[in-house]
């Protein structure tokens, strides 16, 4: 009886064994390396680390993926280049971010003679808020106010998808941004370019939220309404039970916040010369009401607590009952673009001609 023989039958088991682990060695280099190029070139945060990059439009396709990447690479170019030096530093989450206009509009502007700079993103935590600040802060050396757009349901020690500091993305972000080695080898890169392949657009055209030409006085808004940008009966439901539940969370855990978050914060700003002024943005009607209905005693403790620590601006009652909204959380990007230079008159003359805190 013949056997039949193979050629690998005269290759010792070790040999063979590392013949197997150098090949597999070889294919996940392969594999590893293709990965990183497929990143680069794809560069889904616009972290331009390749010259050859597909023509694509990274705000539609990946900046709402991972906003707070995004804001950091957006934030580091401003650093890098010198072009963030300011007078006055906003911190918020869309609120703040809605406050120049739009999401795309540049960071850096002036209102007035005054140099602002806008360091909120989307879904920004408090604990996010002041991180991303402790990351820019050398990056000016003229500032003088800190402006902090503070929902009440920010108020949050944990809980929420983006809220608490256990969820603090900010580190990651500015770490990302730091090492190209990092953003090429990172997994959740990798799937937003595989995912490109198969579902973005690769067209260069993408309509943006319309931008708003920053006035030079304080608006009067006799007509605040929404032209464009109109939201969904969805999205507002979305938004709407989401910040009911935060501030739920916010009843039980904002006291403690302010004490341990906002209280070291603010003494620090103070110490370094710089004025904290606490905007508390408006509130939407639903909001408002199950506010009022539910939580009125709290509301009233928290404010008082941060009257004593800041300067806290909220608009007039009046104003903020006419308004439109684009959602149950954010007003029109047509009034939202005009509430900073209110914000700034206001609370920045009160500061200069007296100690009392501006609000209703």
């Amino acid at each position: 009886m013949s056997s039949s023989t193979s050629p690998f039958d005269a290759i010792p088991p070790l040999h063979g064994a590392l013949l197997v682990w150098t090949a597999s060695a070889i294919i996940a280099g392969l594999v590893i390396g293709g990965a990183a190029c497929l990143v680069a070139a794809v560069d889904p945060f616009d972290s331009q680390l390749s010259s050859f990059r597909f023509n694509i439009n990274r705000v539609e396709n990946f900046r709402r993926s991972n906003v707070a990447l995004w804001a950091a690479y957006d934030i580091s170019r401003d650093m890098e280049s010198a072009n963030a030096d300011a007078e006055i530093v906003v911190l918020g989450d869309s609120r703040g971010e809605s406050l120049r206009g739009s999401f795309t509009a540049a960071r850096h502007f002036k209102i007035g003679s005054r140099t602002v700079y806008d360091l909120s993103f989307g879904g920004a935590s408090l604990y996010e808020m002041i991180s991303f600040f402790q990351h820019y802060r050398d990056a000016s050396r003229g500032l003088k106010y800190v402006i902090l757009v503070l929902p009440l349901s920010k108020l949050v020690a944990s809980g929420g998808s983006e809220s608490g500091a256990a969820n603090n993305r900010s580190d990651a972000a500015f770490a990302t941004v730091a090492n190209p080695l990092r953003y090429l080898f990172d997994n959740n890169n990798l799937s937003k370019a595989l995912t490109w392949l198969f579902l973005a657009k690769r067209a260069p055209e993408y309509v943006l939220p319309q931008r708003f030409e920053r006035v030079a006085e304080v608006a009067s808004l006799t007509q605040p309404a929404c032209v464009s940008n109109a939201g969904t009966a969805n999205r507002t439901q979305k938004y709407l039970k989401t910040e009911l539940a935060l501030l739920n969370l916010a009843k039980t855990q904002g006291i403690e916040v302010v004490d341990n978050v906002l209280v070291p914060f603010i003494s620090n700003l103070r110490e370094a010369g710089i004025t904290p002024i606490i905007f508390v943005p408006p509130i939407s009607p639903p909001v408002h009401h199950y506010m009022t209905e539910n939580m009125q005693a709290y509301t009233d403790t928290v404010l008082t607590k941060l009257r004593a620590l800041a300067i806290v601006y909220q608009v007039p009652a009046d104003f903020e009952a006419a308004l439109d909204w684009l959602d149950s959380v954010h007003v029109c990007y047509e009034v939202a673009f005009q509430l900073l230079p209110m914000v700034i008159e206001k609370a920045i003359a009160g500061d200069q001609n007296s100690s009392s805190r501006v609000g209703r």
